[in-house]
């Protein structure tokens, strides 16, 4: 049986052990940036804050054989600091976003987020949020000053963590150490290609086969949809995706490129069913009627039937377009690539949509 874990109403993020503690989130292949860090925390404050790294064996993560979320949570909610370790938005970052969502929640938490931010770009949700560049030698100062110095920075301790004073040089010594730390194993910049999704993008397979089922069954509209849907989500497969829909559909392994194996649509479906606050979405029959009507050479119609992601710091709404169909002739089968627009809502919930007058012709 497995443990249920319930979040208290308020959170006074501290340790059993009274021990202040850090949370480093990252990806695991940026684990270079974030051993950097809890090196230099665990040495400049003499071990006096437990930090939390799971991809590292010599720092405080996940145990063996528990539930990894269950240990994550318990983690997150003694948690006084999280620091998210960000590097290109191109990434698929929905498991370092449910971290810090994690360790924010309730809204009562003194839990202080700061992004480590190695590029120009930083994640849009934590814009108003401490953001230190890690190639702005000044910025990184500033963070190991409050870090050692500053007295609210571990709140439940009530005091500073260490005994120096501001502008000391104990602490521009220590901010110099973690400055030339940092530049050694920050990702060289300008050496590997960006992309960024102004709207998140996933591309269905389905066979011929499938295809033509879709496309000469019979019936009613409802029987004809509960076919298109049966087919989409129970046997299609996602071949493609950016990493936004990955954060959107709170699934790992995206972004998606063509050599990676299809994932089963049904997952994805059972994902975001999981986390939405939008259960009650009706975005799934949307995408099966443009489907429908793209598998007898028709143009969609779009409903706009709106969703929300899994992610809980993205209040966006979007709706699924399915922008290009493409025929595969030599594996027999069609690739769908379906858009999620995003839309804003006026008071009264509805999509805000400007319609311009039309004007009569003489």
């Amino acid at each position: 049986m497995s443990e249920h874990l319930t979040q208290p109403t308020t959170v006074t993020p501290i340790r059993t052990d009274n021990k202040p503690a850090l949370f480093i989130s990252h990806r695991h292949d940026d684990y270079a940036i974030a051993d950097v860090l809890r090196k230099f925390i665990q040495a400049r404050t003499s071990g006096m804050v437990t930090v939390h790294q799971s991809s590292s064996p010599d720092a405080d993560g996940p145990r063996q054989g528990r539930n990894i979320n269950q240990e994550l949570r318990r983690a997150l909610w003694g948690t006084s600091v999280v620091v998210l370790v960000y590097t290109t938005r191109d990434k698929d970052w929905s498991y370092c976003m449910w971290e810090c969502g994690v360790a924010q929640s309730p809204e009562s938490s003194n839990t202080r987020t700061i992004v480590f931010q190695c590029a120009d770009q930083f994640p849009m949700v934590f814009a108003d949020q401490l953001r230190v560049g890690l190639r702005d030698r000044n910025a990184i100062e500033t963070f190991v000053t409050d870090l050692l110095t500053d007295k609210d920075y571990f709140p439940a301790l009530g005091r500073p963590i260490t005994e120096f004073t501001p502008g000391t040089d104990p602490v521009r010594d220590a901010a110099q150490d973690l400055y030339d730390s940092l530049a050694e194993v920050l990702p060289k910049q300008g050496t590997t290609d960006e992309e960024w999704p102004p709207c998140p993008q996933l591309t269905l397979e389905l066979t011929d086969e499938q295809v033509e089922r879709i496309r000469t069954v019979e019936g009613t509209p409802e029987e004809r949809l509960a076919v298109a849907r049966q087919v989409v989500v129970d046997e299609g497969l996602v071949v493609g995706g950016d990493g936004q829909v990955g954060r959107i559909f709170s699934a790992r392994g995206f972004p998606r490129t063509p050599p990676m194996p299809g994932l089963p649509m049904r997952e994805l479906v059972a994902s975001w069913l999981a986390s939405t606050p939008t259960p009650g979405s009706r975005w799934i029959d949307d995408m099966c009627k443009q489907i429908m009507a793209t598998t007898r050479n028709q143009f969609p119609t779009l409903r706009w039937e709106l969703m929300r992601g899994a992610d809980s710091m993205d209040g966006t709404f979007y709706g699924p377009v399915v922008r290009y169909v493409k025929k595969i002739s030599s594996s027999r089968c069609e690739e769908i690539d379906v858009v999620f627009c995003k839309f804003e809502l006026t008071e009264d919930k509805r999509a805000k949509i400007n319609i311009p007058e039309v004007v009569a012709q003489d």
